[in-house]
């Protein structure tokens, strides 16, 4: 059963309801059915039974743990767009709460697609205090829900969402399962392209043509702003793909949703400690990982200051920046080793919707213990620009960066940490955001060099 606006506690019941009359961002649509799909690809591939698990790189203890998944609990599933980045994968722009019954039957669900009413009733009484780059953001509006995906690990921040939810009308929750738009387009290159009216609808470009029809399309029919639904399409996409799927061979299922866990499409949080484990095991819970010897993640977060008056109108432009990284290592003259980090961010859209200008937050982490000798942007001195913080047992420098369409930027930033310059290196790539080209260098030599699609030892 599929219900929206259940979560609510009943004091909080008929105003919330009056909020929702507020027009949504078509795009959660999207994701709403997005979310269907996952719930009902689930459902089809039998995914809480033996085959998935015998997919599994666990051992078997690791995998009697997640079978414990079928148990009765409530699960939070957020459906996040990558075309929007943020540090876990994308913005939370609608979600949904799922309750599970006894050998993984579900027993309802309950859905959301504007998250925003919810922070519209509870943020201003909770008043938490958010991180300096989402003060910058948010300026006087209270941190809410939507924007509580900001820790750099996703078990951390899956805590903070579902602390935001709890305070925000809904139910302590038991497990929170992220989720992006790219999984859509996976389980069409698996039923293959399916024609609905005068469209077909592809792997390659399905993700486009429903942010086109639902977010832009949309606000050319009256019928639909004035019923406060999506285009039609995605009522007849749903259960085509749907009923395609059911013929599907289930261990092909299967594999594409080990897939898609391995390349963050999916990423599972549980409060149940075996559970959990078993997730770590698998490096599927999103984790920023602890490791001994070198370090690197880059970290983005498409969103747009506060300029002291109005806030500029951001675009959803990640996906429209061309991304490379070039790392370079030498022995440090006191121990431990020097570090460069060349970065380049080249803005590849337009200046029409979707695209944009790109503000982004940079979070760069790298090893413990590490001191910021230098940082330039196109070559100019921006070491003060750059901030400093501890997460996930990592040092981070972060930083502001804008691009407009055409704009390229050069960034440098020069360090020191503790490892040897010929340890490997743990190189994590950030949940939702596009693979992109890497080279390392040891003393002079060419360690690896490739394109980063997922976590990588080097």
């Amino acid at each position: 059963m599929i219900r929206h606006l259940d979560g609510l506690q009943s004091t909080s019941r008929q105003k919330f309801a009056k909020t929702t009359a507020t027009r949504p961002r078509r795009w959660r649509k999207v994701l709403f059915w997005l979310g269907v799909l996952v719930v009902g690809t689930l459902t089809v591939a039998g995914v809480w039974a033996q085959p998935i698990l015998a997919a599994l790189p666990m051992n078997v203890t690791d995998k009697l743990a997640l079978a414990r998944l079928a148990k009765p609990g409530v699960y939070l599933v957020l459906f996040q767009n990558q075309r929007e980045l943020r540090p876990t994968g994308g913005f939370l722009g609608s979600f949904a709460e799922v309750e599970m019954g006894w050998g993984g039957h579900i027993k309802s669900i309950q859905v959301e697609t504007n998250i925003y009413n919810r922070d519209k009733i509870y943020a201003a009484d909770l008043a938490r205090e958010a991180p300096e780059p989402i003060r910058e953001f948010l300026g006087d509006q209270p941190w809410g829900m939507r924007d509580s995906n900001w820790a750099l690990d996703f078990p951390e921040a899956a805590q903070m969402v579902a602390w935001f939810y709890a305070h925000e009308g809904g139910r302590p929750v038991d497990g929170v399962i992220a989720l992006d738009a790219r999984l859509l387009a996976r389980l069409l290159s698996l039923t293959g392209p399916i024609t609905l009216a005068d469209q077909t609808f592809t792997a390659e470009t399905v993700v486009d043509q429903l942010m086109v029809e639902i977010e832009k399309n949309y606000w050319t029919y009256a019928t639909h702003v004035a019923e406060n639904q999506p285009k039609a399409i995605l009522a007849d996409l749903v259960p085509a793909l749907l009923a395609n799927m059911r013929r599907l061979d289930q261990r092909s299922l299967v594999n594409e949703a080990v897939v898609a866990f391995r390349e963050k499409e999916v990423l599972a949080y549980f409060k149940d400690p075996a559970l959990a484990q078993a997730m770590l095991a698998a490096d599927w819970d999103g984790r920023v990982l602890a490791n001994n010897s070198d370090y690197l993640m880059i970290n983005e977060a498409n969103l747009t200051p506060v300029d002291g008056r109005a806030r500029a109108v951001g675009a959803k432009s990640s996906w429209s920046i061309d991304r490379s990284v070039s790392l370079v290592r030498d022995s440090a003259p006191r121990g431990g080793s020097h570090h460069t980090l060349s970065m380049t961010r080249e803005h590849i859209g337009q200046a029409v919707w979707p695209d944009g200008p790109n503000h982004s937050y940079l979070r760069i982490a790298v090893p413990a213990g590490a001191t910021l000798l230098a940082a330039t942007s196109n070559g100019e001195d921006i070491s003060s620009r750059v901030r400093f913080s501890v997460e996930s047992g990592k040092t981070v420098f972060g930083l502001w960066s804008k691009l407009d369409p055409g704009q390229k930027e050069d960034l440098t930033i020069t360090y020191t940490v503790p490892t040897k310059a010929t340890e490997p290196i743990l190189v994590q790539r950030q949940p939702g955001a596009p693979a992109f080209s890497l080279d390392i260098w040891d003393s002079g030599k060419l360690r690896w060099q490739g394109l980063l699609e997922g976590d990588q030892t080097l």
